[in-house]
């Protein structure tokens, strides 16, 4: 059996939640963020054509829905886990209620965002 890309193992692994919470939030949603907005107005500025908003507007809302599902999956993972008396453990937990209140927060923004400019 041929095993898939490491690319497409990581992909697949944080959208089905198998990440770490910090992972998934940091590298995934935070760096991701800015990775996507760079690009997207990057390149926006160089081509200046009407029509690649729509193409970086598509682009990233793939992005949200995938880092945001994953984002959540990985946490709610951790938050259903058996709960252990060590204080990572807490902190693990404590890590993934917040970074899906961050996420959910950052969603209804970029959302509301994406309503106006496409208005």
């Amino acid at each position: 059996p041929h095993d898939p890309p490491r690319m497409t193992r990581y992909i697949m692994a944080h959208w089905r939640g198998e990440l770490s919470p910090a992972r998934a939030f940091l590298v995934n949603g935070v760096l991701g963020y800015l990775a996507m907005s760079l690009l997207v107005v990057g390149v926006g500025t160089v081509l200046m054509a009407s029509g690649f908003f729509y193409v970086g507007m598509a682009a990233m809302a793939a992005w949200m829905v995938w880092a945001s599902v994953g984002i959540f999956r990985c946490c709610l993972r951790v938050l259903h886990e058996p709960r252990a008396g060590t204080g990572g453990h807490r902190a693990r937990r404590a890590f993934a209620a917040l970074a899906i209140l961050a996420t959910a927060a950052f969603d209804i923004v970029l959302l509301a965002d994406a309503g106006l400019l496409v208005k």
